[in-house]
């Protein structure tokens, strides 16, 4: 069976090349807020000239929550986000005490900037980069300027946000993932608050241990040593070069879907897009039920990414207009399906894959 994720080979990979230096470190004793966590969040800040600072926590769900809540808005503020995405996208929301507002999505699955023009009353915004395409970030400060809608960047699905370093005051903050299933994968979980603004960046330190040894409410959040390691190894000396073999893999599978019958590549154009995710459209849910028992008869793994559109999930069942229509994401989470996509997938898992797309492209009708 081919491997669905890719972080397993890359770590095998980078922890034999790196051996004595990772041995180093597990017996060095410094397990949380060493030299590692700091280079890992100076780097972010040099990566954007210096403009903005960062903070490193447990979990990008952590760092999402820990940005909507310094927003400090009353409780009940109406935040804007996509109908489809990941449940923490929604949940960090609620979490922070604001009422969820959900925008359907364009065709490439990330929110409608045009429906998003339309709406009023909305406070802040969280602004998600699905399967790795951003959004266009330059109509959307336009739209949240006119408004005044805060922005905040989840970019856990991009290999790098956005929008650090744009220089407008609608611009909160970004939050980035290492979690195991992200391209900047650590060991376990991870993800980091990026912001321009440094008061930001205090408070989020200050929430992520204890609320400053109990100068507030705060919370147990910290990266640990070894990952903020293996993530800096992964950005640092295999990041360009690994981004190269994903694109040149969606490449090859891009061609496939050129001329089938029905599915397309949500990561055609591949411009700009991380390929944090490869997922396809099919023209139905019975074509992609086909699609998955060919590839798993193939050896073949593939994923669902979202089977519910976030707005029909319990969790907000309050917070659904009834009558607003996510008709393009109820579309979207009945055809999309993901399939593997990794740096080190070897020649013959990839042939296998293309071979198994190619037939099924050619006889399916």
């Amino acid at each position: 069976m081919i491997n669905f994720f890719g972080a397993l080979l890359e770590n095998k990979f980078l922890c034999s090349l790196y051996k004595e230096e990772l041995f180093d470190l597990a017996s060095s004793g410094v397990s949380l807020q060493g030299n590692n966590t700091i280079s890992l969040e100076k780097y972010y800040s040099n990566h954007h000239k210096g403009f903005s600072k960062a903070a490193a926590v447990g979990s990008a769900t952590d760092g999402l929550f820990f940005l909507l809540k310094s927003l400090a808005l009353p409780s009940g503020s109406k935040v804007a986000v996509t109908s489809f995405s990941f449940i923490a996208s929604g949940s960090c929301i609620k979490r922070a005490g604001y009422d969820p507002v959900f925008i359907d999505i364009d065709e490439y699955g990330n929110m409608s900037l045009d429906h998003l023009a339309e709406m009023t009353g909305i406070d802040a915004l969280v602004a998600v980069g699905i399967f790795g395409k951003p959004l266009d970030v330059k109509r959307l400060i336009e739209i949240c300027e006119a408004k005044n809608i805060l922005i905040i960047e989840d970019a856990a699905q991009l290999d790098f946000p956005t929008m650090p370093g744009c220089r407008s005051e609608v611009y909160h903050g970004s939050v980035v993932s290492y979690d195991p299933t992200k391209i900047f994968s650590g060991f376990g979980s991870g993800g980091l608050v990026i912001s321009d603004r440094s008061p930001i960046i205090d408070y989020v330190k200050k929430l992520r241990y204890h609320g400053n040894g109990g100068e507030f409410l705060g919370y147990n959040s910290q990266i640990s040593e070894l990952s903020a390691w293996l993530i800096l190894k992964k950005i640092f000396h295999h990041n360009e070069s690994w981004a190269e073999k994903r694109v040149h893999i969606a490449e090859k599978f891009n061609k496939i879907f050129k001329y089938s019958n029905g599915i397309r590549s949500l990561a055609d154009p591949l411009e700009n897009h991380s390929l944090h995710k490869y997922v396809i459209k099919c023209r139905c849910s019975s074509q992609r039920d086909r699609l998955i028992e060919a590839l798993s008869r193939a050896g073949v793994p593939s994923r669902i990414h979202y089977a519910n559109p976030l707005p029909y999930c319990e969790i907000f069942k309050k917070n659904i207009d009834e009558n607003r229509v996510y008709e393009n994401a109820t579309k979207l989470s009945s055809t999309c399906l993901t399939l593997p996509i990794y740096p080190l997938m070897s020649i013959n898992d990839q042939s296998i894959i293309m071979s198994c797309l190619n037939n099924f492209v050619k006889n399916d009708i």
